[in-house]
Parts: C-alpha cells; sequence; structure tokens
C-alpha cells in the first residue's frame, strides 16, 4: 500500500515559470507590451520600478487592440483592462494575480495620456521590470490522468486488501484480523457443517 500511495504522490506536476526581466525607456505618449499566453490558474507576478509614474494594465489581446487604436491613433473606444493585474499611477509596485481565465494576454506599462484617471507623461519613463508567468499544473488533463491513476490505484489496493482479508479469514476461522485501514472489524463467522451420508 505504501507503494502505491508513494507512486500516487509522484503524480503532482512541477511547477514551471516563465520570466522576463529588463530595462526599459518609454518616451511620453509611448508604451510597452508584454505577451503572454496563459491558461486559467496561471500566476501573474510582477515587479516593477520607474522614475516618474506610469500605469501597468493587464488586457486580453481584444482590448489590447481597443488600446493600440485609442493610444495610436486617437480613436475613443474606451480602454479595458482586468481590475484585478492593473495598477494606476506607480513608480514601484509588486504585484501578483491568478488568471481565470485560458487567453492571450498583454501586459502594458504606459506613459501616456489614457486612461484620462492614470499617471501623466511627464517626461521618458526610465522602468526596470521582472515579470513571471507561473504554468498552472493542474489543467485539466492532468487533473483526469491524476484522477484516472488515482483511482485504478484506489481499486487495486482494495482488491488486493480485500484477497488478504479472505485469505486470512478462511486461515484463522474466527474473526476477522486488523483490515489495513488500522481498523479492527468484528465479524461473526457462521461456519456450515456438511454431513455426508453413508
Amino acid at each position: 500500500m505504501s507503494f502505491v500511495l508513494a507512486s500516487m504522490c509522484m503524480l503532482v506536476p512541477s511547477v514551471s515559470a516563465e520570466s522576463y526581466e529588463g530595462t526599459i525607456s518609454i518616451a511620453p505618449g509611448g508604451y510597452y507590451a508584454l505577451e503572454l499566453d496563459a491558461k486559467m490558474g496561471d500566476v501573474l507576478t510582477y515587479r516593477i520600478s520607474s522614475d516618474v509614474p506610469v500605469d501597468i494594465m493587464l488586457m486580453n489581446e481584444t482590448f489590447f487592440h481597443f488600446y493600440q487604436e485609442t493610444v495610436d491613433h486617437g480613436i475613443i473606444g474606451g480602454i479595458v483592462y482586468d481590475k484585478g493585474g492593473s495598477n494606476f499611477n506607480v513608480t514601484k509596485i509588486s504585484h501578483w494575480y491568478r488568471l481565470l481565465i485560458e487567453d492571450k494576454y498583454f501586459l502594458v506599462i504606459d506613459n501616456t495620456d489614457q486612461p484620462t484617471f492614470g499617471a501623466f507623461p511627464v517626461s521618458t519613463a526610465n522602468v526596470e521590470f521582472v515579470i513571471k508567468l507561473e504554468i498552472n499544473p493542474w489543467t485539466l488533463d492532468v487533473i483526469v490522468k491524476t484522477t484516472f491513476v488515482a483511482t485504478a490505484s484506489l481499486v487495486a489496493v482494495i482488491a488486493m486488501d480485500h484477497m488478504v482479508w479472505k485469505h486470512k479469514l478462511f486461515a484463522c476461522g474466527e474473526t476477522a484480523p486488523i483490515h489495513a485501514s488500522g481498523v479492527r472489524i468484528k465479524r461473526v463467522i457462521r461456519t456450515t457443517r456438511i454431513i455426508k451420508r453413508r
């Protein structure tokens, strides 16, 4: 049984991460965008410092195109962002956020006058950043495979336990031994004698 439990523990997948770091200069009216392919449950962490206030916005691909239209072409379409992964008017920030939907995302470091409640571009922003996307190991296919193997292992343990229990029952002919779970199960065993006629 300990072997089966050890095998089940080995099924836990390892966590991996995509990491990006660097130093950039963003002119007034400009922005920097990092593209991220994320699955549901992935964790985004970032540490960003700037010598002037900037806005940090997380948005999916569709909303990033709206943002580009607004900033690059002056088209008023509104800026839509993921509130949980965004911060505004900051010079130094450490933040983490669990992504709830599988999608293509963009993390934008913004030195523009949009959105209107955010930082206003006063000069070139010199930015240092460390951005990590921690991959969620428990994707649906891993859960299905792990559940299947764990269930099969449990069935095997129960079957083996039943066979051992049954064998000991017939061997001693009185009461059941201690069950594998550690609980003594009392059971009255009725024996039937077969009388042969002569």
